[in-house]
């Protein structure tokens, strides 16, 4: 509902921190066949009216990085991840993005970006200035 055009002020920017294909990753990863194919046809119907990206900024990071940022949070609804399983994200988000159509891409390297750098977060903005009008 909160991607539908219909609900979308069309003079603002709306910003999210997800894109509506990554649900498709999640459904292949958790559901059977029976549930996959079911799932594929209700996602077609709900995502007609959905809003595309202008612009999709991935972030990535790699599994290792992962694993290691969810041992030192120790939340203990993340502990039960395993390497393996962020592995297969990994590729599966890099399959979705090798062949991003949808949108301009804005690929960063976790390893490469650090939020508290002025000038790196400045760098990144001109980048999105190149694509979105205000």
């Amino acid at each position: 509902r909160q991607l539908n055009t219909k609900n979308l002020a069309s003079a603002g920017i709306a910003l999210s921190d997800y894109i509506i294909n990554k649900e498709m990753i999640y459904a292949r990863c958790w559901l059977d066949l029976r549930q996959l194919n079911l799932y594929k046809e209700i996602n077609r119907i709900v995502t007609v009216d959905m809003a595309r990206p202008v612009l999709v900024i991935y972030l990535q990071t790699p599994p290792q990085e992962c694993m290691n940022r969810i041992h030192s949070r120790k939340r203990p609804y993340e502990q039960g991840i395993e390497f393996d399983f962020l592995q297969t994200l990994d590729r599966e988000y890099e399959k979705l993005f090798t062949c991003w159509k949808q949108s301009p891409l804005i690929r960063i390297r976790d390893e490469h970006f650090d939020a508290r750098d002025g000038t790196v977060v400045r760098g990144l903005a001109e980048k999105i200035k190149n694509y979105i009008t205000l």
